[in-house]
């Protein structure tokens, strides 16, 4: 029983950072089922939660008045639940049907800067210009977003001229190709004036879209400098499954991430408005995130996490969409698009003095204005109810003590309870965390 325990607290210190943790308003460890609106590194939401049957999912073990052999017998039997009702579900929830598709298109993407293209192929939709990439010799690809009509493309030929066509109509004066495409999947054979031949597939998803339109930067700027160098004045566009378009002025794009932002050419972002406002329905709020799924070939990890554990009745669960991403007409892959873990009314709604986000942080926590030491881990202090250093100064030490003293609780006893337990760590949500970190093997 005892090992069984200590399990749990091993798995707490390690997940307190991947998975971010907080101290809320009653000073305990873990999130505050009252006052939380987010959960520990982002496990949420895909197509939209299926909130049916929340109120029928498996309820955590009540602290009053159970010992700890109640408890692990309860989790061991929620974990079985997890895997024969709640699994499925999630799967269903994460929209696993419409991910396929953008899964392969994810996958195209890979050779993507392989081979240097000799011509531009574009088309031009609502002022972008969205240019074709060629994967392997004389195949291209062009990937659209899903307001576009794609009978309406008429593509731009830039150093070639074409001269046959398989489908579609050559406009001889303007060098351009009217309507060669009907759905997605349709390929284009294009000979040219130089006598070469080219094959052009046009890829389209009925997953969200997002758009950035960078104002004085590139991409590539962004990517080769500091995640926290800020670039304002940028124009974001999200279009929904059905094509409506939410436009968003004087957006600020930054970097986030550590490990993907360092060694991913594939790097995660963070979007801030100018206003609050409601991303593919989600709760309004000023700064989103951007998430690469960057290690994840399957890109499906993360948001069946997440719908695990809303289905589980994880308070705070943070919400994510996925969204097909372009920045200046170029296709970047499939994101997740979804809730930043931050203080707010909308978001983690802590009103102590003393509460603030924690994050476990063993490589870069000397950047953080923050950061202290725990359980023999490091940690950063990535948000604060207030900016007055003597309750931040106060959250830390109140952390540390709940550490240490539940690491030194668990070592120096023979019979642990839960009451006791409970002096240091909110049990329920601990318990599913616990459950969470064990199923998807996230420690």
């Amino acid at each position: 029983m005892k090992k069984t325990l200590l399990s749990f607290v091993l798995v707490f210190l390690l997940l307190i950072g991947s998975i971010s943790s907080v101290l809320a308003d009653d000073g305990l460890i873990g999130n505050d089922p009252d006052e939380s609106k987010a959960t520990q590194e982002q496990l949420s939401d895909g197509d939209g939660i299926n909130d049916t049957d929340i109120d029928s999912m498996p309820e955590m073990p009540d602290a009053d008045g159970q010992d700890a052999g109640d408890l692990e017998d309860d989790i061991m039997s929620d974990e079985e639940i997890i895997e024969e009702e709640i699994i499925s579900e999630a799967v269903d929830a994460a929209g696993a049907e419409i991910v396929a598709e953008a899964v392969a298109e994810e996958l195209s993407l890979e050779a993507k800067n392989a081979i240097d293209s000799p011509f531009d192929i574009n088309f031009i939709h609502n002022g972008v210009t969205y240019s074709a990439f060629m994967k392997a010799d004389k195949k291209y690809y062009l990937f659209v977003p899903n307001n576009v009509s794609l009978s309406d493309i008429t593509l731009n030929c830039f150093g070639f001229a074409p001269q046959t066509v398989s489908a579609g109509e050559i406009n001889k004066e303007t060098n351009q190709i009217i309507s060669p495409f009907a759905v997605s999947g349709d390929t284009l054979s294009v000979t040219t004036d130089k006598g070469d031949s080219y094959v052009i597939t046009v890829m389209q998803s009925n997953v969200p879209s997002v758009e950035i339109e960078l104002s004085g930067t590139d991409l590539e700027t962004i990517n080769a400098g500091s995640k926290d160098t800020k670039y304002k004045g940028n124009r974001v566009t999200v279009i929904d499954e059905y094509g409506n378009e939410s436009v968003n002025e004087n957006v600020t794009v930054k970097g986030r991430g550590n490990t993907t932002w360092v060694d991913s050419d594939k790097k995660p972002y963070q979007l801030s408005f100018d206003k609050k406002a409601s991303v593919l329905g989600m709760e309004p709020a000023k700064k989103w995130i951007l998430l690469a799924s960057a290690f994840d070939d399957s890109l499906m990890r993360n948001q069946i996490a997440f719908e695990t554990a809303a289905k589980l009745g994880m308070y705070g669960t943070t919400e994510y969409r996925f969204a097909n991403l372009w920045a200046d007409g170029e296709y970047r892959g499939l994101y997740l698009i979804g809730e930043k873990i931050e203080i707010g009314k909308n978001r983690l709604n802590l009103t102590h003095p003393q509460g603030c986000v924690f994050e476990m942080d063993t490589a870069f926590y000397g950047a953080e204005a923050y950061y202290f030491k725990a359980g023999g881990q490091m940690y950063t202090v990535k948000e604060s109810v207030t900016e007055e250093e003597s309750d931040i100064i106060a959250a830390e030490q109140n952390f540390k003590d709940k550490v240490n003293g539940l690491l030194n609780y668990i070592g120096s006893s023979q019979n642990i309870s839960v009451e006791e337990l409970s002096k240091y760590i909110d049990v329920q949500s601990f318990a599913q965390l616990y459950l969470m970190t064990d199923y998807f093997e996230n420690a």
